[in-house]
């Protein structure tokens, strides 16, 4: 009997223990779900973009749930949306707060647009004999384009732009 009874009580306290571990996951989800609501977005290294641009293509908002949404997807829409944004980074401040911190590009040359349209834009060296069937050229830019350091396209360029001029490259498809 004595054994019966200590197993028993075994299998009842892994129980107990088990129901009290969910208890603990309910009552902390719940808590992060009532009480941790963003009331402060902060922005800091903006200068081209102001607080409220980057706020809402981030689509933050006061009231939401601070763990809610995903802090990765916002940045990869901040850097989809903004193209003069290089770097994002997202913090959450306890217990209220969001910290959006980004680094803005500068635009470094100036892409002009493909002088010669008679001349087909150089290929990979194959001939399109060599290809097996007729390809169309991708349509160039008919404007200049600003470039980032790191080569990313920002925006169509206006004549009166400072960036340097760079000759032998051609925008494909710009947006």
């Amino acid at each position: 009997k004595r054994g019966l009874l200590l197993l028993s009580r075994g299998r009842f306290g892994l129980l107990f223990k088990v129901l009290c571990l969910l208890a603990l996951v309910v009552a902390l989800t719940a808590g992060a779900t009532v009480f941790f609501r963003v009331e402060v977005v902060s922005v800091e290294g903006n200068h081209r973009y102001s607080r409220e641009e980057i706020v809402e293509v981030a689509g933050i908002q006061q009231g939401d749930n601070l763990y809610a949404w995903n802090k990765f997807r916002v940045a990869d829409q901040l850097l989809q949306s903004l193209p003069y944004i290089g770097e994002v980074s997202i913090r959450r401040v306890l217990p209220s707060t969001v910290v959006i911190t980004v680094s803005e590009w500068d635009a470094v040359a100036r892409i002009l647009p493909y002088d010669d349209p008679e001349e087909p834009a150089e290929s990979d060296g194959g001939t399109e004999e060599e290809a097996g069937e007729e390809t169309e050229p991708l349509p160039a830019a008919q404007e200049p384009w600003l470039i980032s350091v790191k080569g990313k396209l920002l925006e169509s360029a206006g004549a009166d732009s400072p960036a340097m001029a760079v000759h032998g490259l051609t925008a494909l498809l710009p947006q």
